[in-house]
């Protein structure tokens, strides 16, 4: 596609948004994922999950203030947690877990987990692009061991959580927001181990693969390839990989591989970030630090900020997806919390899995 379709087709596709809504360019492209309006608050219904994984990501707060008035939104993750009290509760933290990694963001970030009622065991982080600003041995303060990479097993769910870094990720930007060719060693081997043992395979990364999810980030319209901010630095590497994970799980009659990530700050109801791209359901987790992109450009206050702020609303709210599986069920259901209003967003997704889930 030459630059000339991208821009008439980003043109288009924003004046639909700014029309008409999220609703209306989103959507999953897979008939295993489909969206439906909530009728009933998750709380009230009777699903009854054994296990509900609750996804945040992007805290990152920048200053004392903002840390402080990020604090209700974090506490609201309880009212998720407590939804259904006989569940296991995991929480997975999708990076940027602080802002330039510095000991008093990490410190801060600890106390806010420390409030969250999960069990110390069942929480998974990894290190995004600015938790490697200033070093490895931050960041494995950040992650909570020496592990860039690692897997947990949920039942038959095999995650496997890939953090960020290069070394000479503190000295380059780009470079932030590499994964470690170990990694995607370690990726490649024990994710087609899962699919070969007919499980079911959750990959945890701070950034997506460039070509994946495009509309989660507006701003690929600016950028290209490794560039593009929304990306794995060495995407192709992580897509060669991923494509032939895809190829093992083609067959199943339905979702066997979910790519968890976080990063672009989106609003949970903005288009592409739930869809499907060649048989893989990409999932973004939203943020939890609040951010309106160009007034947060300090040096261009006020530009056309009404137009900007319609088009380019990053996650105005707080927001976290959770997702409930129930053992012996091919289904599992995905809602997103808006944490700042204390309430669900009017959406969420029925995924029809391609083994059942199984938990003991």
């Amino acid at each position: 596609m030459n630059i000339f379709r991208l821009a008439v087709l980003a043109c288009a596709s924003f004046f639909i948004f700014a029309v008409f809504g999220c609703s209306a360019l989103r959507t999953t492209r897979s008939a295993y994922v489909i969206e439906k309006d909530v009728t009933i608050p998750p709380e009230k219904a009777s699903l009854y999950p054994d296990v509900a994984i609750v996804m945040i990501g992007d805290i990152q707060c920048r200053d004392k203030q903002e840390c402080k008035n990020l604090d209700p939104a974090v506490d609201n993750v309880n009212e998720v947690v407590g939804m259904y009290p006989e569940s296991r509760y995991f929480l997975i933290v999708a990076g940027d877990l602080t802002q330039s990694a510095e000991d008093w963001q990490i410190e801060d970030y600890f106390k806010k987990e420390n409030r969250i009622r999960v069990d110390k065991k069942d929480i998974i982080r990894i290190a995004g692009n600015h938790d490697v600003k200033a070093g490895l041995r931050q960041a494995y303060k950040i992650i909570g061991s020496d592990k860039l990479y690692d897997k947990r097993e949920i039942g038959n769910v095999v995650l496997i959580s890939l953090s960020n870094w290069h070394e000479d990720a503190p000295r380059d930007n780009q470079l932030q927001k590499y994964i470690p060719d170990d990694g995607l060693a370690f990726l490649e081997r024990e994710s087609k181990k899962a699919l070969a043992e007919g499980k079911i395979l959750f990959i945890l990364a701070h950034e997506k693969p460039e070509g994946a999810a495009w509309m989660g980030d507006p701003r690929s319209i600016f950028f290209w390839r490794k560039h593009n901010p929304s990306n794995v630095y060495n995407s192709k590497e992580l897509k060669r990989v991923l494509g032939e994970l895809s190829e093992y799980a083609k067959g199943s009659n339905g979702m066997r591989i979910v790519y968890m990530y976080g990063h672009t700050h989106a609003p949970g109801d903005w288009p592409d970030t739930v869809t499907v791209n060649d048989g893989i359901l990409y999932l973004n987790t939203s943020a939890i630090r609040t951010t309106d992109y160009f007034l947060d450009l300090r040096k261009y206050p006020k530009i056309f900020p009404k137009f900007f702020r319609k088009v380019f609303p990053w996650n105005k709210y707080s927001t976290a997806r959770v997702l409930l599986l129930k053992g012996g069920a091919d289904t599992a259901f995905l809602f997103t919390r808006n944490l700042s209003k204390d309430e669900w967003y009017d959406f969420f997704y029925v995924i029809q899995l391609g083994v059942p889930f199984e938990y003991k």
